[in-house]
Parts: C-alpha cells; sequence; structure tokens
C-alpha cells in the first residue's frame, strides 16, 4: 500500500528561479493518508465477509 502512495516531489535549480537543473525524488505522504487508505480497504474487504466465513 506505501508503495502505491509514493509522490514524486521536484525541485529547481538555478539563478534567479530559472530551471536550469530539476533534481526529484519519491516521498511518502503523510501518515494519515497511508491509514486513511488502509481503512479503506479493511472496511471494503469487512463487508465482502458473510456470516459462513466466520469461525
Amino acid at each position: 500500500m506505501v508503495k502505491t502512495l509514493l509522490q514524486t516531489e521536484c525541485k529547481c535549480h538555478g539563478v534567479s528561479g530559472s530551471c536550469t537543473m530539476k533534481t526529484c525524488w519519491r516521498t511518502l505522504p503523510p501518515f494519515k493518508v497511508i491509514g486513511d487508505a488502509l481503512m479503506k480497504k479493511y472496511w471494503k474487504a469487512r463487508g465482502k465477509m458473510s456470516s459462513r466465513d466466520l469461525p
């Protein structure tokens, strides 16, 4: 899940804001975004369980 939520951030370098060189890297989103995505998957999977699936 974390791998799918990675975001790309870039920064330009150069004189007076000109983008003569651009550096990009992958960053993690805020922890809340990851947690919300995991909870959404959990509730979606939980809704598909039937009473027969319970022990």
